[in-house]
């Protein structure tokens, strides 16, 4: 887990692009469809195959695409993707800049060098993915009132069933000592939290806690414990007109230039400048409707 999703490392995020859906279509496409794009692309691609088979390329990974899967591609990410041989490839894909509340949901990626493939082996994850898909092409095409915004609600949503379904596979296979301190962190984060005392809570020595919980969540007990403080803080900037030093204190953070310094480390502007931005552009929405 992190606070950010992956970037390869020469990848320049791009300047001025909205965020929002860029482009989204449904796809059928017999054996002899092949997109090959060595340098990937400038925003995010997710596909989702409704039948046939599809293969998915980058690096030495080959995924096989079938009904209900789906693949999620960072940008800068080489890929090349193609109808396999004998099959009819049928996908509704989306490429999108993500909103800055997106991000954190997006961080599931970092450790899959580029491309998650996810298989959604549940009938109702997967009919609720495909009917969002199905939303988000009706609006993206509709060119109605409002369906700029419908269709990146629907888009929204795809995320967050991905990344719901993504953590929920995480933390089935967890330990359960390990499960017991991050649903703690979760619930308490507010407050003051001693590794001592959450080491004494699950029966393990501080230095044994510590060592397990990065094996198996992938990131530091500090990291999460200030991933999710800085998650609820952008829900109160965006939610709620408490001054910025108020919401530092609320979410457990004791300095404010030090919240002020991991805030802009992980959604990239400033706590004061992420409230202005989010608010005008809820702003520009309304004037629309």
């Amino acid at each position: 887990m992190s606070g950010k999703p992956y970037y390869p490392a020469n990848f320049v995020t791009p300047k001025n692009r909205p965020p929002g859906v860029l482009a989204t279509e449904f796809y059928r496409k017999e054996h002899g469809y092949f997109c090959h794009r060595p340098k990937g692309t400038r925003d995010w691609l997710i596909m989702y195959t409704v039948s046939g088979t599809g293969i998915v390329e980058s690096a030495s990974h080959a995924y096989e695409c079938k009904y209900g899967d789906v693949v999620l591609i960072a940008p800068g990410t080489p890929q090349e993707f193609y109808t396999a041989e004998n099959s009819i490839w049928e996908k509704m894909w989306c490429h999108f800049t993500p909103r800055p509340s997106f991000y954190s949901w997006l961080s599931f990626t970092e450790n899959v060098g580029g491309v998650l493939y996810l298989r959604l082996d549940e009938s109702s994850i997967r009919d609720n993915v495909h009917k969002a898909f199905e939303r988000l092409l009706h609006h993206n095409q509709s060119g109605g009132p409002m369906s700029e915004e419908l269709a990146v609600n629907a888009l929204e949503e795809i995320i967050l069933l991905l990344s719901k379904h993504q953590r929920e596979k995480e933390q089935a296979v967890l330990d359960p000592r390990i499960q017991e301190v991050v649903q703690f962190l979760m619930q308490n984060y507010a407050q003051q939290i001693q590794l001592n005392d959450l080491a004494q809570m699950v029966c393990l020595s501080p230095s044994r806690l510590t060592h397990l919980f990065k094996e198996q969540v992938g990131r530091s007990i500090t990291d999460i414990l200030q991933k999710h403080r800085l998650k609820q803080a952008a829900r109160l900037l965006l939610s709620t007109n408490k001054s910025i030093l108020d919401i530092c204190t609320e979410v457990g953070f004791n300095s404010p230039a030090f919240f002020t310094r991991k805030f802009m480390s992980f959604y990239g502007t400033s706590p004061g400048m992420y409230r202005k931005q989010n608010k005008l552009e809820g702003m520009k929405e309304s004037s629309l409707a």
